[in-house]
């Protein structure tokens, strides 16, 4: 604040404690959430003022609130003339507040009233108004001569005062939905973003998963290689084992063949021994025959001597036959060695080839449960695959959602272009034709005015305009 002002608030402002201000600009701050009513364009000097108020349905009032006066073109908060406690005990829906005589200003410039919160942000102002001093009569017969071409200008000022109240009322209106589409697009930004962080670790799971996957596959194919190495060597053992089985068939036939000859001889021995010992018999018989018949034939020597020959004969053939049969017992016992090594021989192939059966079904056995284990990762990977595609479709959805809102924050934003133009091009009021300028215009004589230029598509805005060219670059920034 400048040396002027604090002079100024030393003589005018009242002697107590600084109400509380900011340095924020008015043209970020909200007009109609206290509206200033029964104005006049002109007070009298040396005379007290009472200003009327009424706040809106979403404000709230606080205790350090107050209401003060402002030259205009005022630039913060802190350029104030003088103040009062925006604090009454009226209870009605108007309230007011009283300037004493003493701190009002002593020049003719233009004024306003301007209600500030706690926090020194601007909730309200006034239209324009005079401190004028008291007129002579030749101005005053001035007056009643043209008194039908001021009741025109009230009529205009009245029509242009109501124009300025409904765009006021359009802007507030239009600042509230950019508010809530604000909301609503840092809210959409949020979910993007935790959808993003969904995205991301999910990502980072299917990568995982892929990686698993990958690995698994591997490792499928190595024991599916292993697997067919097993295969192929249980096929050439298979192969082997049946060759031996083959071989095996083939000896136990020839032993069968070789037994049925065994035992065909065997008969034909048994034949030969039950014939031999017939004959045995028939010669023990024989025998006794002879002895009897040389018991009964001593005497006769010639008889003798041919009973003798006979008995030598006899012996000799005898014992022939003796030893014709113990060979015949020695090749039957050779026979039956025989058929025992070839029936324990074959016992043990019979043994090794159920032992090669036993490991085939365990082979068969590990095959299928790697079958089993491969259709399970083959699920697995369905699984993930249809969680992938959920994942994608949501994203869609959502991102479905932004361009819908992206296309109803253009609308919103075409709108406040179109009330803006229409709002500029009615003309700024000069206090030229007015008894009382644009309370939204800081200077109100002057048609120069601070422009702002969009850095992404260089257009043009209006200072006061601020907030409409805050929500145009957000615009750039969140379609970018």
């Amino acid at each position: 604040m400048d040396s002027t002002s604090m002079s100024v608030i030393k003589d005018w402002g009242p002697p107590l404690e600084c109400p509380p201000t900011s340095l924020e600009a008015p043209e970020n701050c909200s007009y109609s959430q206290v509206v200033f009513n029964k104005m006049q364009t002109t007070y009298q000097p040396g005379t007290d003022i009472v200003c009327y108020f009424i706040y809106s349905k979403n404000f709230q009032s606080a205790k350090k609130d107050w209401v003060g006066i402002f030259k205009v073109g005022w630039k913060t908060t802190r350029e104030w003339y003088t103040w009062v406690s925006a604090q009454n005990k009226n209870d009605s829906l108007e309230k007011q507040v009283t300037f004493q005589a003493y701190y009002l200003p002593k020049d003719d410039d233009y004024y306003q009233f301007c209600y500030v919160d706690e926090n020194g942000v601007l909730r309200g102002a006034s239209i324009s108004f005079q401190f004028c001093h008291g007129v002579e009569k030749e101005e005053e017969i001035l007056l009643v001569t043209t008194e039908e071409e001021a009741l025109k200008t009230k009529e205009q000022q009245i029509k242009s005062q109501e124009i300025i109240l409904e765009q006021q009322r359009k802007l507030s209106a239009q600042e509230k939905d950019s508010r809530a589409l604000q909301e609503e697009v840092s809210s959409l930004k949020q979910d993007k973003l935790c959808q993003t962080k969904q995205i991301e670790s999910l990502q980072g799971d299917l990568s995982i998963s892929s990686k698993k996957m990958e690995e698994l596959e591997q490792q499928l194919k190595v024991q599916m290689d292993l697997q067919r190495n097993m295969n192929e060597n249980l096929e050439l053992k298979v192969k082997s084992l049946e060759e031996v089985n083959s071989s095996l068939v083939a000896k136990l036939d020839k032993c069968e063949k070789e037994k049925e000859t065994f035992c065909l001889k065997m008969k034909e021995l048994n034949l030969a021994l039950k014939t031999t010992s017939d004959e045995r018999d028939n010669m023990k018989m024989e025998l006794r025959k002879m002895e009897s018949l040389s018991e009964q034939l001593q005497g006769q020597k010639e008889e003798n001597k041919k009973v003798q020959k006979l008995q030598n004969t006899q012996r000799e053939r005898f014992q022939e036959l003796e030893h014709r049969l113990k060979e015949m017992y020695v090749e039957m016992e050779a026979a039956q060695g025989k058929g025992h090594t070839l029936t324990h021989q074959l016992k043990g192939k019979e043994r090794e080839n159920t032992i090669l059966l036993q490991k085939l079904e365990e082979i068969k056995c590990t095959v299928m449960q790697r079958d089993l284990e491969l259709a399970d990762l083959k699920r697995e990977k369905t699984d993930l695959l249809q969680e992938l595609d959920e994942v994608k479709c949501t994203i869609r959805l959502r991102d479905m959602d932004i361009e819908d809102l992206r296309e109803a924050h253009k609308r919103v934003k075409v709108e406040t272009e179109e009330l803006r133009k229409f709002r500029y091009d009615q003309g700024p009021f000069e206090a030229a034709h007015l008894f009382y300028g644009n309370p939204y215009d800081p200077y109100p004589t002057s048609t120069e005015m601070n422009t702002l230029k969009c850095p992404h598509c260089e257009q043009l805005f209006l200072e006061r305009d601020r907030q409409v060219f805050q929500d145009h670059v957000i615009c750039h920034e969140y379609d970018e």
